[in-house]
Protein backbone atom coordinates (compact mmCIF):
# COMPACT_ATOMS: atom_id res chain seq x y z
CA UNK A 1 0.00 0.00 0.00
CA UNK A 2 1.31 3.24 -0.75
CA UNK A 3 -0.21 6.71 0.16
CA UNK A 4 1.26 10.38 -1.22
CA UNK A 5 0.32 13.63 -0.71
CA UNK A 6 1.66 16.76 -2.05
CA UNK A 7 0.35 20.29 -1.79
CA UNK A 8 0.92 23.57 -3.65
CA UNK A 9 -1.09 25.65 -2.51
CA UNK A 10 -2.28 25.89 1.40
CA UNK A 11 -5.83 28.20 3.02
CA UNK A 12 -3.97 29.82 5.62
CA UNK A 13 -1.00 32.56 5.71
CA UNK A 14 2.30 31.90 6.19
CA UNK A 15 2.50 28.84 4.20
CA UNK A 16 4.26 30.17 0.89
CA UNK A 17 2.73 28.05 -2.39
CA UNK A 18 5.05 25.77 -3.69
CA UNK A 19 4.80 24.47 -7.30
CA UNK A 20 5.69 20.76 -8.07
CA UNK A 21 4.51 19.20 -4.75
CA UNK A 22 1.67 17.88 -6.02
CA UNK A 23 2.96 16.95 -9.62
CA UNK A 24 5.63 14.99 -7.63
CA UNK A 25 2.71 13.07 -5.43
CA UNK A 26 0.40 12.47 -9.40
CA UNK A 27 4.02 11.00 -10.75
CA UNK A 28 5.62 9.17 -7.50
CA UNK A 29 1.44 7.17 -7.57
CA UNK A 30 2.11 6.29 -11.27
CA UNK A 31 5.46 4.54 -10.57
CA UNK A 32 4.90 2.89 -7.57
CA UNK A 33 1.27 1.51 -9.34
CA UNK A 34 3.72 0.22 -11.95
CA UNK A 35 5.18 -1.59 -9.23
CA UNK A 36 2.39 -3.50 -7.94
CA UNK A 37 1.45 -0.90 -5.14
CA UNK A 38 -1.92 -0.20 -4.16
CA UNK A 39 -1.79 3.82 -4.44
CA UNK A 40 -3.61 6.42 -2.76
CA UNK A 41 -2.70 10.13 -3.77
CA UNK A 42 -4.02 12.95 -2.16
CA UNK A 43 -3.83 16.46 -3.07
CA UNK A 44 -4.34 19.87 -1.84
CA UNK A 45 -6.32 20.60 -5.45
CA UNK A 46 -8.45 17.27 -5.38
CA UNK A 47 -12.29 17.01 -4.35
CA UNK A 48 -13.51 15.26 -1.76
CA UNK A 49 -12.05 12.31 0.23
CA UNK A 50 -9.07 13.02 -2.00
CA UNK A 51 -8.49 16.74 -0.72
CA UNK A 52 -5.43 16.81 1.41
CA UNK A 53 -6.56 18.16 4.45
CA UNK A 54 -6.17 17.17 7.93
CA UNK A 55 -9.20 14.68 8.46
CA UNK A 56 -8.93 13.00 5.06
CA UNK A 57 -5.27 11.87 5.55
CA UNK A 58 -5.56 10.55 8.72
CA UNK A 59 -8.85 9.06 7.55
CA UNK A 60 -6.95 7.53 4.45
CA UNK A 61 -4.14 6.49 5.85
CA UNK A 62 -6.03 4.31 8.53
CA UNK A 63 -8.38 3.04 6.04
CA UNK A 64 -5.31 2.05 4.08
CA UNK A 65 -3.38 0.06 6.77
CA UNK A 66 -6.07 -1.53 8.33
CA UNK A 67 -6.34 -4.59 6.25
CA UNK A 68 -2.49 -5.44 6.14
CA UNK A 69 -0.60 -7.83 8.02
CA UNK A 70 2.85 -8.13 9.71
CA UNK A 71 3.83 -9.31 5.89
CA UNK A 72 2.83 -6.05 4.71
CA UNK A 73 4.53 -3.10 3.05
CA UNK A 74 3.60 0.51 4.00
CA UNK A 75 5.00 3.38 1.95
CA UNK A 76 3.81 6.82 2.43
CA UNK A 77 5.52 10.01 0.38
CA UNK A 78 4.79 13.72 1.87
CA UNK A 79 5.28 16.96 0.26
CA UNK A 80 4.70 20.41 1.29
CA UNK A 81 5.37 22.42 4.10
CA UNK A 82 6.25 21.11 7.42
CA UNK A 83 6.99 22.48 11.07
CA UNK A 84 8.87 21.40 14.54
CA UNK A 85 6.91 22.32 17.20
CA UNK A 86 7.15 21.42 21.12
CA UNK A 87 4.75 18.59 22.51
CA UNK A 88 4.15 16.96 25.55
CA UNK A 89 5.56 13.39 25.59
CA UNK A 90 4.07 10.68 27.35
CA UNK A 91 6.22 11.31 30.75
CA UNK A 92 4.92 14.24 31.01
CA UNK A 93 8.24 16.10 29.59
CA UNK A 94 8.60 18.36 26.77
CA UNK A 95 9.87 17.30 23.46
CA UNK A 96 9.94 18.90 19.75
CA UNK A 97 7.94 16.78 17.25
CA UNK A 98 8.00 17.28 13.27
CA UNK A 99 4.71 17.33 11.66
CA UNK A 100 3.46 17.63 8.05
CA UNK A 101 1.17 20.50 7.01
CA UNK A 102 -2.18 19.56 5.59
CA UNK A 103 -4.05 21.68 3.33
CA UNK A 104 -5.99 23.30 6.18
CA UNK A 105 -3.05 23.85 8.40
CA UNK A 106 -2.76 26.72 10.80
CA UNK A 107 0.99 27.91 11.54
CA UNK A 108 1.97 26.85 14.84
CA UNK A 109 -1.07 25.22 15.74
CA UNK A 110 -0.19 21.69 16.34
CA UNK A 111 -4.13 20.37 16.28
CA UNK A 112 -4.39 21.64 12.97
CA UNK A 113 -1.07 19.10 11.82
CA UNK A 114 -0.22 15.86 10.86
CA UNK A 115 2.35 14.37 13.22
CA UNK A 116 4.84 12.21 11.64
CA UNK A 117 5.84 10.37 15.46
CA UNK A 118 2.03 9.86 14.71
CA UNK A 119 2.05 8.66 11.68
CA UNK A 120 4.84 6.00 12.42
CA UNK A 121 4.02 4.74 15.98
CA UNK A 122 0.60 4.99 16.37
CA UNK A 123 -0.74 4.12 12.35
CA UNK A 124 1.78 1.95 11.00
CA UNK A 125 3.80 0.24 13.45
CA UNK A 126 0.25 -1.13 14.80
CA UNK A 127 -0.56 -2.00 11.31
CA UNK A 128 2.10 -3.26 8.92
CA UNK A 129 5.26 -5.11 8.99
CA UNK A 130 7.26 -2.61 7.20
CA UNK A 131 7.12 0.35 7.25
CA UNK A 132 8.35 3.11 4.53
CA UNK A 133 8.11 6.96 4.79
CA UNK A 134 9.15 9.76 1.74
CA UNK A 135 9.91 12.95 3.07
CA UNK A 136 9.84 15.90 0.37
CA UNK A 137 10.60 19.11 2.44
CA UNK A 138 13.41 21.02 4.18
CA UNK A 139 14.40 20.54 7.44
CA UNK A 140 14.79 24.01 8.75
CA UNK A 141 12.67 26.96 8.85
CA UNK A 142 13.41 28.62 4.86
CA UNK A 143 14.92 31.72 4.85
CA UNK A 144 14.09 32.76 1.59
CA UNK A 145 10.23 31.00 0.77
CA UNK A 146 10.41 32.84 -2.52
CA UNK A 147 13.48 30.31 -3.80
CA UNK A 148 11.30 26.90 -4.10
CA UNK A 149 12.21 25.74 -0.78
CA UNK A 150 9.62 23.84 1.95
CA UNK A 151 9.50 22.67 5.14
CA UNK A 152 9.47 20.45 7.65
CA UNK A 153 12.33 20.23 10.58
CA UNK A 154 13.50 18.09 13.49
CA UNK A 155 15.93 15.79 14.27
CA UNK A 156 15.86 12.21 13.49
CA UNK A 157 14.44 10.07 16.34
CA UNK A 158 14.52 6.67 17.44
CA UNK A 159 12.03 4.78 14.93
CA UNK A 160 10.01 0.93 15.76
CA UNK A 161 11.77 -1.83 14.09
CA UNK A 162 11.67 -2.48 10.68
CA UNK A 163 10.70 1.39 9.71
CA UNK A 164 12.67 3.52 7.16
CA UNK A 165 12.20 6.85 6.61
CA UNK A 166 14.25 8.82 3.52
CA UNK A 167 14.20 12.79 4.60
CA UNK A 168 15.37 15.14 1.28
CA UNK A 169 17.74 16.76 2.83
CA UNK A 170 19.73 16.78 6.20
CA UNK A 171 18.43 18.69 9.61
CA UNK A 172 19.01 22.18 8.93
CA UNK A 173 19.20 22.31 5.14
CA UNK A 174 16.26 23.26 2.69
CA UNK A 175 14.56 21.21 -0.02
CA UNK A 176 14.65 22.61 -3.80
CA UNK A 177 12.26 22.37 -6.48
CA UNK A 178 13.66 23.31 -10.25
CA UNK A 179 11.59 24.96 -13.18
CA UNK A 180 13.87 22.72 -15.63
CA UNK A 181 12.93 19.43 -13.64
CA UNK A 182 9.21 20.56 -13.49
CA UNK A 183 9.76 18.50 -9.96
CA UNK A 184 11.41 18.86 -6.36
CA UNK A 185 15.01 17.88 -7.21
CA UNK A 186 14.81 15.25 -4.44
CA UNK A 187 12.01 13.56 -5.97
CA UNK A 188 13.32 13.89 -9.50
CA UNK A 189 15.75 11.41 -8.05
CA UNK A 190 13.35 9.27 -6.30
CA UNK A 191 11.41 8.71 -9.97
CA UNK A 192 14.50 8.07 -12.12
CA UNK A 193 15.23 5.30 -9.56
CA UNK A 194 11.85 3.97 -9.61
CA UNK A 195 11.47 4.10 -13.10
CA UNK A 196 14.30 1.75 -13.68
CA UNK A 197 18.02 3.65 -12.40
CA UNK A 198 17.71 1.40 -9.07
CA UNK A 199 17.19 -1.50 -10.63
CA UNK A 200 19.21 -5.14 -10.43
CA UNK A 201 17.73 -7.47 -11.85
CA UNK A 202 14.55 -5.61 -13.07
CA UNK A 203 13.81 -5.53 -9.10
CA UNK A 204 13.86 -2.39 -7.09
CA UNK A 205 14.59 -2.49 -3.87
CA UNK A 206 14.25 0.07 -0.86
CA UNK A 207 18.04 0.18 -0.11
CA UNK A 208 18.88 0.18 -3.70
CA UNK A 209 16.60 2.84 -4.31
CA UNK A 210 18.06 4.75 -1.30
CA UNK A 211 21.39 4.24 -2.25
CA UNK A 212 20.79 6.22 -5.97
CA UNK A 213 19.08 8.49 -4.81
CA UNK A 214 22.38 9.58 -2.84
CA UNK A 215 24.73 8.76 -5.60
CA UNK A 216 21.96 10.86 -7.88
CA UNK A 217 22.22 13.80 -5.56
CA UNK A 218 25.77 14.54 -5.44
CA UNK A 219 26.12 14.43 -9.01
CA UNK A 220 27.17 17.84 -10.51
CA UNK A 221 24.26 16.93 -12.82
CA UNK A 222 21.61 17.33 -9.84
CA UNK A 223 23.77 19.84 -7.73
CA UNK A 224 23.31 22.12 -10.57
CA UNK A 225 19.71 22.48 -9.40
CA UNK A 226 20.23 23.81 -6.18
CA UNK A 227 21.09 27.53 -5.43
CA UNK A 228 25.07 28.60 -5.40
CA UNK A 229 26.06 28.10 -1.71
CA UNK A 230 23.64 25.76 -0.48
CA UNK A 231 23.51 22.06 0.20
CA UNK A 232 20.57 19.48 -0.29
CA UNK A 233 21.79 16.00 1.07
CA UNK A 234 19.03 13.14 1.32
CA UNK A 235 19.59 11.75 4.57
CA UNK A 236 18.30 7.77 5.54
CA UNK A 237 16.73 7.21 9.06
CA UNK A 238 15.83 3.72 10.46
CA UNK A 239 16.17 0.82 8.42
CA UNK A 240 14.18 -1.94 7.26
CA UNK A 241 15.13 -6.19 6.20
CA UNK A 242 15.96 -6.03 2.50
CA UNK A 243 12.62 -5.07 0.97
CA UNK A 244 11.66 -5.46 -2.95
CA UNK A 245 9.80 -2.22 -4.24
CA UNK A 246 8.67 -3.97 -7.14
CA UNK A 247 9.57 -5.77 -10.21
CA UNK A 248 9.97 -3.56 -13.95
CA UNK A 249 7.57 -4.63 -16.64
CA UNK A 250 9.31 -5.77 -19.73
CA UNK A 251 13.10 -6.32 -19.78
CA UNK A 252 15.00 -3.63 -18.31
CA UNK A 253 18.65 -3.39 -17.90
CA UNK A 254 19.77 -2.97 -14.32
CA UNK A 255 22.88 -0.45 -14.46
CA UNK A 256 23.87 1.98 -17.90
CA UNK A 257 26.30 0.02 -20.28
CA UNK A 258 24.50 -2.91 -19.22
CA UNK A 259 25.40 -5.46 -22.52
CA UNK A 260 22.60 -7.80 -23.53
CA UNK A 261 22.65 -10.18 -27.19
CA UNK A 262 19.46 -12.65 -25.69
CA UNK A 263 18.05 -12.40 -29.70
CA UNK A 264 18.03 -14.46 -32.70
CA UNK A 265 20.77 -12.86 -34.09
CA UNK A 266 22.62 -12.17 -31.35
CA UNK A 267 23.06 -8.23 -31.99
CA UNK A 268 24.46 -6.46 -28.45
CA UNK A 269 21.97 -3.59 -27.08
CA UNK A 270 23.13 -1.28 -24.49
CA UNK A 271 20.84 -0.19 -22.04
CA UNK A 272 20.25 3.45 -21.41
CA UNK A 273 18.45 4.34 -18.35
CA UNK A 274 16.20 7.49 -17.43
CA UNK A 275 17.37 10.10 -16.63
CA UNK A 276 18.10 13.75 -17.52
CA UNK A 277 21.24 15.09 -19.98
CA UNK A 278 22.45 17.65 -21.51
CA UNK A 279 22.58 17.04 -25.75
CA UNK A 280 24.00 19.56 -27.97
CA UNK A 281 27.87 20.94 -28.14
CA UNK A 282 28.65 23.77 -26.07
CA UNK A 283 30.21 27.00 -27.47
CA UNK A 284 33.41 26.73 -26.65
CA UNK A 285 33.85 23.47 -28.96
CA UNK A 286 35.64 23.92 -32.16
CA UNK A 287 33.62 23.40 -35.35
CA UNK A 288 30.53 23.61 -33.57
CA UNK A 289 27.76 24.21 -35.75
CA UNK A 290 25.09 26.83 -35.15
CA UNK A 291 22.27 24.12 -34.91
CA UNK A 292 23.85 22.31 -32.03
CA UNK A 293 22.35 24.20 -29.17
CA UNK A 294 22.74 22.74 -25.67
CA UNK A 295 19.11 21.41 -24.12
CA UNK A 296 18.42 19.32 -21.52
CA UNK A 297 16.69 16.13 -22.13
CA UNK A 298 14.78 14.24 -19.66
CA UNK A 299 14.16 10.29 -20.48
CA UNK A 300 11.37 9.12 -18.61
CA UNK A 301 12.03 5.48 -19.62
CA UNK A 302 15.01 3.43 -20.04
CA UNK A 303 15.43 1.77 -23.52
CA UNK A 304 18.10 -0.66 -25.45
CA UNK A 305 20.31 0.99 -27.60
CA UNK A 306 22.00 -1.18 -30.48
CA UNK A 307 25.78 -1.41 -29.63
CA UNK A 308 26.82 -1.48 -33.34
CA UNK A 309 26.27 0.88 -36.34
CA UNK A 310 23.69 -0.92 -38.73
CA UNK A 311 24.13 -0.55 -42.50
CA UNK A 312 20.60 -1.18 -44.68
CA UNK A 313 20.96 -1.84 -47.72
CA UNK A 314 18.75 0.18 -50.23
CA UNK A 315 16.86 -2.54 -51.16
CA UNK A 316 14.10 -0.57 -53.12
CA UNK A 317 17.27 0.73 -55.75
CA UNK A 318 17.00 -3.12 -57.03
CA UNK A 319 13.34 -3.57 -57.10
Amino acid sequence: MALVVGINKYLKPGFPNLNYAEKDAIALGGELRKLGFRVVVMTGSADGKLKATRQNIDDQVNTLVRPLTKDDVALVALSGHGQQLQVTGADGKPKDDSFFCPLDAVKNDKDTLFSLSYLIDEVLARNVGRKLVLVDACRNVPKDPSRGAKGIQGKVYALPEDTAVLFSCRAGQESFESDELQHGVFTSCVLDGLRGAAARDRQVSWSDLVAHVNRRMASSEIKRFVPSGRRQVPIPAGGVPFTVLGELGGFAGSKAGQEWDGNGLKMKFCWCPAGTFTMGSPESEVGRSSSEAQVRVTLSQGFWLGCCEARLRNWMSSS
